[in-house]
């Protein structure tokens, strides 16, 4: 049962394309939930300068009219980059500013802030996210009724976590939502010397250009009196095959990078990559921190892999690891440095977790 119509549907189906294109690289997948929103398009219309999409249909035809989501097109965008979901997205966008003078819908916002449109966007809206945060926390501590008349959803309404652009800006990813749904981002972190997922205590990062060849991120130590070291993976799942370039360009492909930021520093990087992406069933995530070992993450894609006991320990013993493995990092200064291969040591307690 889809109580709210279409739109509904179109997301369920979105939900589906994204894990199968992750997990074959096949982008038609996303062909359905395409199909199903020009079919809701060709039957929509223009009310008061906004585009109006019915969401229902029965006996009596097509009825119960919204305003045409942006959701839809830009995760057709982020999984294809193809040039018609754009052209979608710079439709609703340009309606918008043409009606009310600016952008309002924040997932039109921050695809016309990754493609060098909406220049400011990140503060505008961080400072938004505090502000409701502020109010919802508010209402939880001034919160007097009685528990028996709550609804379902009152205290969900009322989660002070705002992570939306968190998830956007800081891995260039797409906001999860309640449905289902996985993490899909261009970008992941590792702290190296915590030895965890996550960035880095006090760093900073923002992915401030998203092109279909390309993604850039900007990375920033507020720390001024002690360096930071994180892994950069290509892709939530490391299914983007990544070239990164410091000063000049390496051409080992690799599914992840280490990267020292100075005290007080920022960096700034372009990271090229080749076409097509590679897919999940090229380059399987096998464990993160598997409990507690030296590892932090391991992939088994042939040679191109790295491993976090090269990385973080240098060439040497590395009889915590799980696969074949190679790797390498980069500073500042851009220089590189790669690992030589290795088969390490394996145990049957770890074989579950790489397969």
């Amino acid at each position: 049962m889809w109580p709210r119509g279409g739109t509904d549907i179109v997301q369920a189906e979105l939900t589906a394309a994204k894990v199968a294109t992750l997990l074959t690289g096949d982008n038609r997948w996303a062909e359905l939930p395409r199909s199903q929103m020009a079919v809701l398009r060709k039957q929509g219309e223009v009310r008061d300068g906004r585009s109006m999409v019915p969401i229902r249909h029965d006996h009596r035809g097509w009825y119960h009219f919204v305003e045409e989501p942006a959701d839809p097109y830009i995760n057709l965008w982020f999984l294809s980059h193809d040039e018609q979901d754009w052209k979608e997205i710079q439709r609703l966008a340009e309606m918008e500013k043409s009606v009310g003078g600016r952008i309002t819908d924040p997932d039109l916002e921050w695809a016309y802030f990754v493609k060098g449109l909406n220049p400011g966007y990140p503060e505008r809206a961080l400072s938004r996210d505090l502000a409701a945060i502020a109010r919802k926390v508010e209402q939880i501590q001034n919160e007097r009724g009685y528990s028996e008349t709550w609804v379902d959803n009152k205290w969900s309404n009322m989660d002070p976590m705002v992570v939306e652009n968190l998830t956007r800006f800081s891995v260039g990813g797409i906001p999860v939502q309640i449905r289902g749904e996985m993490l899909h981002s261009q970008l992941r972190y590792f702290d190296g010397q915590g030895r965890r997922p996550g960035l880095p205590a006090d760093v900073s990062a923002l992915v401030s250009r998203i092109e279909r060849d390309w993604v850039e991120v900007e990375l920033v130590n507020l720390n001024v009196t002690e360096s930071r070291q994180l892994v950069i993976q290509g892709g939530a799942y490391g299914e983007h095959r990544t070239i990164f370039s410091g000063s000049n360009l390496i051409k080992l492909p690799i599914v992840g990078l280490e990267v020292n930021v100075a005290t007080g520093s920022e960096i700034k990087i372009r990271s090229p990559r080749p076409k097509p992406v590679r897919t999940l069933a090229e380059s399987p995530l096998r464990c993160i921190w598997n409990r507690g070992r030296a590892q932090l993450f391991v992939f088994t894609s042939g040679a191109t892999l790295i491993n976090s006991a090269m990385l973080f320990h240098g060439i040497g013993k590395h009889e915590n690891t799980d696969c074949l493995s190679a790797g390498g990092h980069i500073n500042l200064s851009g220089r590189f440095r790669t690992n030589g291969l290795s088969r390490p040591r394996r145990d049957s307690s770890d074989r579950a977790s790489s397969h």
